[in-house]
């Protein structure tokens, strides 16, 4: 009876943030030999679909796209992106693709791509033992001083003082 109102409309393809969780825990109830080790993956299960049936989808195709996109960004943080390769990520030219950052983030593609790189080594910089040169090639970048250069611009000291001024 709980569903029966979404059964009954026609069917419609939406945007949802939750829908990695969703797979998993679909994943985990087929696989599942023993149905009593399923009930605690079906509840959750439950708990997701319902915050995402309930709510209404007023997300965009863009900032959909441009969502997943960051996400991306985040997730191959490492990877050697450029506006073409991000634009064609997503299906767009790169001059809309800069005009939907603006919009979205209140900067370019590249500073946005700079911007996570930064917050991701100042996380591991203070989180991790790793090395400076493990830390920026880990962020994207091969070259040990122009990562350096690069994260003092933006944060305002050396990969090392930042280190040393966070323990």
């Amino acid at each position: 009876k709980t569903w029966d109102t979404f059964i009954n409309r026609l069917p419609a393809v939406s945007f949802c943030d939750m829908n990695q969780q969703i797979y998993h825990l679909l994943s985990l109830i087929y696989y599942e030999a023993d149905v009593s080790l399923r009930q605690p993956a079906i509840k959750q299960l439950k708990t997701y679909l319902n915050k995402t049936l309930d709510k209404p989808n007023t997300t965009s195709l863009d900032s959909q796209r441009i969502w997943q996109l960051n996400q991306d960004l985040e997730v191959r943080i490492h990877y050697p992106w450029t506006i073409q390769k991000m634009a064609d990520k997503i299906n767009y030219s790169a001059p809309h693709l800069h005009r939907l950052f603006q919009r979205h983030f209140s900067r370019s593609p590249l500073q946005h791509l700079i911007f996570l790189r930064m917050e991701r080594a100042k996380y591991l910089l203070q989180n991790s033992d790793w090395s400076i040169e493990q830390i920026a090639e880990q962020v994207g970048y091969s070259d040990v001083f122009n990562f350096s250069k690069r994260f003092k611009k933006s944060v305002g000291l050396s990969p090392g003082k930042f280190r040393q001024s966070a323990s």
